[in-house]
């Protein structure tokens, strides 16, 4: 029986040995599985960081595009609104310039109306001093008679 004591002390031993071993096992086990759910939760957050910055600039990259895009037809409809406006100066130069082309023809017709007016004005005081000539030369003559 003793041998039989010894031998269950022995085997007790063995397996309280056996359980030390093992328990130090799963709690170095449960030592590296937390690691590496800490791993995991730092990759988690870095992965949800990453596409969150990623996600913030596709939207940036859309809002620039969108941007670009709105530029464009901005500057598609200020050409157009430039060459209506230029069109309608260009317009509104020849039509100013065919004005003045009227007002200057009209002003040189004046002009030769008036000189020919003047002309006129002055042949007739010449004439009328001819004809005041010609009668104090008429009455001076019966006077002589």
């Amino acid at each position: 029986m003793l041998d039989l004591d010894a031998k269950d002390i022995g085997n007790v031993k063995t397996k309280e040995s056996d359980a030390k071993e093992a328990t130090q096992e799963v709690q170095s086990l449960q030592a590296t599985v937390k690691k590496l759910e800490e791993q995991c939760a730092v990759e988690v957050a870095a992965r949800k960081a990453a596409r969150a910055e990623a996600e913030s600039w596709k939207t940036k990259a859309l809002q620039a595009d969108q941007a670009k895009k709105d530029t464009e037809e901005e500057k598609v409809f200020l050409t157009k609104e430039f060459q209506h406006l230029m069109a309608q100066y260009e317009a509104l130069k020849a039509r100013e310039k065919k004005r003045v082309a009227a007002l200057k023809k009209q002003l040189e017709t004046e002009r030769a109306v008036n000189t020919e007016l003047l002309r006129d004005e002055e042949d007739e005081r010449v004439s009328n001093a001819e004809l005041h000539r010609d009668e104090e030369g008429k009455q001076e003559d019966d006077a002589e008679n």
